[in-house]
């Protein structure tokens, strides 16, 4: 079918979790445990699309590693101010963030910023790769620092217009892709570098048409 029954949401009062555990043995140590993947498909044309107003919870514990967020919609994805994304983990691999959408939308109204979710991303400890697709429409990072070892943004029909910061730093360098069907603008930050002495540099892409 198609229309507002095809749509994903979250509530404010949910909580949907596949985080990592840890469980503590007689002898004094622990097993760990890494967390899942979360994904919601709202693919079909026309469909309602997918709200995150309450907690998508991929951590996990110590050395475990954190798990994968996948969003994606033929419709519009909103994140509101309610939502909390957790990905984090101490010493494993951070979570992953996979949003391909038709259009973004923040309190309900249309929006072409990213600095909502940048900055839900990074509270929430999601660093390892984040990929972002919008199908329709201009994507833009205007004052927020996204930050992950691995970024991927790219708008099928209009610019991706960078004001703010890509921070892809990592310690064998990261990497930051940008791909736009109307042009990249570029007036803010694009770092890859390897943060680990002797490694060498990432890798920065820019891509239009």
């Amino acid at each position: 079918g198609s229309g507002s029954a095809d749509a994903v949401v979250f509530t404010a009062a949910s909580r949907t979790s596949v985080a990592g555990f840890e469980l503590a043995l007689g002898d004094g140590s622990a097993v760990q445990g890494s967390a899942g993947r979360i994904r919601a498909t709202a693919a079909a044309p026309g469909a309602g699309g997918i709200t995150v107003a309450g907690l998508l919870d991929v951590s996990a514990p110590g050395s475990a590693d954190a798990g994968r967020i996948e969003l994606i919609t033929a419709g519009a994805t909103e994140l509101a101010r309610s939502a909390s994304l957790r990905g984090g983990s101490r010493t494993g691999m951070a979570g992953r963030l996979v949003l391909d959408t038709g259009t973004l939308a923040e309190d309900g109204g249309p929006t072409a910023t990213l600095d909502a979710l940048a900055g839900a991303l990074d509270q929430g400890g999601l660093h390892d790769s984040v990929s972002l697709r919008l199908r329709q429409g201009d994507l833009a990072l205007d004052s927020a620092t996204l930050r992950a070892a691995r970024v991927t943004l790219s708008a099928d029909q209009g610019q991706v217009r960078i004001a703010g910061q890509v921070d892809a730093q990592a310690p064998a360098g990261g990497q930051g892709q940008i791909f736009a069907g109307a042009g990249v603008q570029l007036n803010g930050r694009i770092d890859a570098h390897a943060t680990r002495a002797g490694a060498n540099g990432g890798d920065v892409t820019l891509g239009s048409g």
